[in-house]
């Protein structure tokens, strides 16, 4: 039956889970992986009955040219970038928020994504977050991470963050309060690498 050689197939590989260091998605932490994403893709692994190995890269551009030249199979997608092979977004599992941060001596008052136009925020560079803010109008400084911005920013700075990343690193903010969540049309997805062996 050629279904059950498909099956069969899709079974025998050992797929390979690429990512970065991106608290709270992808959590390197005493030699092992943890995180959102890790949970997700163990559960996947479990219910579909297939092997997922996980690889670490030290930076999105290795990453991406590692998916690229077919030597990771699958991605945690909440990029801003382009991708040259065939692929398959899996849907995303995620509530795409975003936290708009301020110091409470801040005179600023956000009701919308449109109230942030006219100022330059604060967010992490090649995120879908930033993509999604410069194509609404908004000025935007991005940092390579989030002890980068955390290290740089100024006092008087709006920082703009994702949601599950501003819960996680919400001690590290010192007097930043979180003043306005908003949704985000650019959703997150697993990149799953298209080719004819699964």
């Amino acid at each position: 039956n050629t279904d059950d050689k498909g099956k069969a197939l899709f079974k025998s590989k050992r797929y390979v889970y690429g990512y970065v260091d991106n608290s709270p998605y992808d959590l390197f932490v005493n030699d092992d992986l943890y995180g959102i994403n890790k949970a997700f893709l163990s559960s996947f692994s479990n219910v579909s009955d297939i092997d997922i190995g996980y690889k670490r890269f030290s930076n999105v551009d290795s990453l991406v040219n590692e998916f690229n030249s077919g030597n990771v199979d699958i991605i945690f997608d909440d990029l801003d970038t382009d991708f040259s092979v065939s692929n398959v977004g899996l849907v995303s599992n995620y509530d795409e928020q975003v936290t708009v941060l301020a110091l409470p001596t801040s005179k600023v008052t956000v009701s919308s994504i449109k109230s942030l136009i006219g100022y330059d925020v604060a967010t992490t560079r090649n995120t879908k977050v930033s993509s999604y803010l410069s194509r609404t109008g908004v000025s935007v400084t991005s940092y390579d991470s989030i002890s980068d911005l955390l290290d740089k920013v100024k006092d008087d700075s709006i920082i703009v963050l994702d949601s599950e990343v501003y819960n996680y690193y919400s001690n590290d903010l010192g007097d930043y309060k979180a003043i306005y969540t908003f949704g985000m049309d650019d959703q997150y997805s697993f990149k799953v690498l298209d080719n004819s062996d699964n």
